[in-house]
């Protein structure tokens, strides 16, 4: 339960709140509380969408954003009167429609101003007519920029899935882009891994400066993201590396087939979750790709390991289980935290996990200082591989590793990891 909202006769908290304790991505409900009865009543139970920035018009209504579709718009709820005998709460209205993020809004009397941005458009104000939603720019501030800038286009494509869904995906051009020319293309991984890829204006991954540099950039809003239902949301839930991965290929064998992209010059980024879907599609992306950037990835494994100690110490592991879909398998362990001797060799984790139809593979973790010569270190192993590289985390070694062995790094040997696993001097 989060950021209550007073109406303005001070009978009703109005607040958001989540259903499943210790899962971040469950549907942020729109709450009210009757400080009179002590009643809660859930106002959106048949809304399956977020409600966010909530507010209170007057005492019968309240506004908020929610993402839907890719995009983030203004809703309008009617509540019955306060001391209705009956009568049920009726479906929001979304009154503000369009391609774009509506990311605040402040509420005086009948006026409506808005934080409005697209993919092409940092943000700006706009007016917002709340009887129809039409929206009026009121505020230019980066214009004088603007002129001196052309923009890509932005496509909105539907993608079929592999298991038969349509996954909305955002396709950047880059400017003048002439549909006889073919152009390298990038497959954008989002991070979270909830985290809608919605008309977002960011000044740290910005589409439209990578489509500047002469890429087309496709954005799909892979499973696991909001704005699309919570059946799509929860869907990632205990298959990191499952279906999401399918549509990230779904969407870049689609766009592949137009003849304005070169499939000899395709790769694929991401950060954070986005970096670990860069690491799992390097091995599995089956000739598709030339290029991988991954970045701050290694925090997706580290936060992994910080919490399995944690919660292994605590004797709580039941929420890592729920998210990553991982099964644990306890084998001589000691625990980690007794002075014991024996645990110097015998504490041992393994995760049993299922990867989709891409094949099942195990992780260990294994708790220790040293990495060459003890057998204590942390190691994750997912099929075939996620990289080759070692990240020295104080005195824990995250050691990725192929699915048979590990693969040790001799000081001033660079190397490049093939699929089945050796390693090449060049």
């Amino acid at each position: 339960d989060k950021y209550p909202v007073w109406s303005p006769d001070d009978r009703y908290i109005a607040f958001r709140s989540m259903a499943t304790p210790g899962y971040e991505a469950d549907k942020e409900r729109l709450m009210r509380y009757d400080c009179r009865t002590a009643e809660i009543t859930d106002l959106t139970p048949s809304f399956d969408y977020h409600a966010t920035n909530v507010a209170w018009a007057d005492d019968r209504t309240l506004w908020f954003i929610a993402p839907m579709e890719g995009t983030y718009q203004l809703c309008r709820l009617a509540l019955p009167a306060p001391d209705a005998t009956c009568g049920t709460v009726d479906l929001p209205t979304v009154v503000t429609s369009g391609d774009h993020d509506i990311n605040a809004f402040t509420m005086a009397g009948e006026k409506i101003a808005a934080e409005l941005c697209t993919i092409s458009m940092a943000t700006e104000f706009f007016d917002v007519n709340p009887a129809d939603g039409t929206l009026t720019q009121i505020s230019a501030i980066n214009k004088p920029v603007y002129d001196h800038i052309k923009m890509g286009e932005v496509q909105k494509r539907w993608v079929t899935t592999t298991d038969g869904k349509q996954m909305l995906t955002w396709v950047i051009l880059p400017p003048d882009f002439d549909p006889a020319k073919k152009y390298p293309t990038l497959l954008y991984c989002q991070g979270g891994p909830q985290s809608v890829v919605s008309q977002f204006w960011s000044y740290r991954w910005n589409f439209q400066l990578m489509a500047a540099q002469g890429y087309i950039v496709v954005a799909p809003n892979r499973r696991g993201l909001p704005s699309f239902g919570q059946e799509w949301l929860d869907q990632i839930s205990g298959d990191y590396s499952g279906q999401n991965i399918r549509d990230y290929l779904a969407a870049i064998d689609d766009v592949a087939k137009e003849p304005w992209a070169d499939e000899t010059r395709m790769g694929c980024v991401g950060a954070s979750y986005g970096g670990y879907s860069v690491y799992f599609l390097a091995g599995c992306h089956e000739k598709r790709f030339k290029a991988f950037i991954a970045h701050c990835e290694q925090a997706v494994a580290l936060n992994i390991f910080c919490y399995v100690i944690k919660n292994f110490i605590l004797g709580k592991i039941s929420a890592l289980d729920q998210q990553l879909g991982v099964k644990f398998e306890f084998k001589h362990i000691v625990p980690f935290c007794r002075n014991n001797p024996a645990a110097q060799n015998l504490n041992v984790i393994s995760f049993i996990s299922q990867f989709g139809t891409f094949g099942a593979s195990s992780m260990f973790l294994r708790f220790g200082t040293e990495c060459a010569a003890s057998p204590q270190c942390l190691f994750f192993r997912y099929r075939p591989y996620i990289s080759a590289n070692q990240v020295r985390f104080s005195n824990c070694v995250p050691h990725f590793e192929h699915v048979t062995r590990i693969l040790p790094l001799p000081r001033g040997t660079r190397r490049r990891v093939r699929h089945e696993g050796h390693l090449k001097k060049r």
